[in-house]
């Protein structure tokens, strides 16, 4: 398996679990504040949450996929919407992963050119 495919992976895993945090920081404000009819805004971060786990099930599933970096940066948004330090810190590190296997990959395509 290609380094690559290994960065992108463990990205994966770090979105899955910032997602699944985030998604929980999302349900947790809507019940909150639907007594004061603002807790519907927070179910615009829980659909991002959603997309951003199926994101990282893909990049966990498949590997290195040049469209998975969104799902990180994704993740960020809704972390800072959340007001989730834990799950930003989860981003940064899953969106230097991607990153990285990005940069990984154009290194192994210019090996295999010669």
């Amino acid at each position: 398996m290609p380094a690559s495919d290994i960065l992108a992976r463990l990205g994966g895993f770090m979105m899955i679990i910032s997602s699944l945090w985030n998604g929980l920081l999302s349900l947790f404000w809507i019940l909150a504040m639907v007594w004061v009819c603002i807790g519907v805004i927070w179910l615009v971060p829980l659909v991002l949450a959603v997309v951003v786990f199926g994101i990282g099930i893909a990049s966990l599933a498949l590997g290195h996929q040049k469209w998975t970096i969104a799902g990180p940066i994704l993740s960020m948004i809704v972390s800072m919407c959340n007001f989730n330090i834990f799950g930003l810190l989860f981003d940064f590190v899953a969106l230097g992963l991607m990153a990285g296997s990005m940069f990984q990959r154009q290194q192994e395509d210019q090996m295999m050119m010669g």
